[in-house]
């Protein structure tokens, strides 16, 4: 993985989130549909089944949303620890803002109070920086495997 790819990263799990949430949603829309007062039992084996088996989907797209949520909150953490290697304050804060809480570039520019061309700059001479920090673990104690390279 290169260090364009690293960055990606948490923008990739939360989209695995958001369709996870939306798997989610959908789920608890169709165990809403079933009529208040009809009773499962009374309408047949079959319905009381997909009923089961609806719940039982729910519990494990609850699961892998946890499980999902928790990688990301990893992967931020990683990414920030090696963030903190770099020297610029601005270099940092726009890598900060874009790729771990991503947001677009019209909020870091109201954030920062800098202009959209500006930022541009600053995020180009940042993404250098990072690939040589990525590049070399600089940001990492001399000896210890680099947080992105463990498995």
């Amino acid at each position: 993985m290169d260090h364009m790819e690293y960055l990606e990263q948490v923008k990739n799990k939360m989209r695995t989130i958001k369709k996870k949430r939306e798997k989610l949603q959908e789920m608890r829309w169709r165990a809403l549909s079933v009529p208040g007062g009809v009773r499962l039992e009374s309408r047949g084996g079959r319905e009381l089944q997909k009923m089961e088996r609806l719940v039982c989907d729910m519990r494990e797209a609850e699961e892998e949303q946890i499980i999902e949520e928790s990688k990301a909150c990893l992967i931020k953490a990683d990414m920030l620890e090696m963030l903190c290697g770099l020297q610029d304050s601005n270099e940092f804060q726009v890598l900060v803002l874009r790729y771990i809480y991503l947001k677009p570039w019209e909020e870091i520019s109201g954030e920062m109070n800098k202009t959209r061309r500006y930022l541009h700059t600053i995020h180009s001479r940042a993404l250098a920086s990072f690939q040589q920090l990525y590049e070399t673990g600089e940001s990492q104690e001399k000896g210890s495997q680099p947080l992105h390279e463990k498995g």
